[in-house]
């Protein structure tokens, strides 16, 4: 990252410089956060091995269902197009 007349050898100092800074705001953040400002950040919780699982499967199911929805209708849609020229 290059900025303002730095020159092609002075790149780290500038990243280096950024780095801080980001440092610094994650800090503030956290300190924020510790002090009960809860639109500091989000909170991540990891789910068990089990409830993923659990998901997994609900999510298949939806998909399988999508898909079974998809092909009906496209089934029908070329049945419907048939029967039409087929009567003309």
């Amino acid at each position: 990252m290059l900025c303002g007349g730095a020159r092609p050898w002075q790149r780290h100092r500038v990243v280096r410089k950024n780095a801080g800074r980001r440092k610094f705001k994650l800090l503030t953040m956290l300190i924020r956060y510790h002090n009960g400002e809860s639109d500091a950040w989000s909170v991540v919780y990891v789910p068990s091995q089990r409830a993923e699982d659990a998901r997994h499967l609900h999510r298949e199911l939806l998909t399988l269902k999508t898909e079974r929805t998809r092909s009906t209708n496209r089934i029908k849609g070329f049945s419907l197009h048939r029967a039409s020229h087929s009567t003309r």
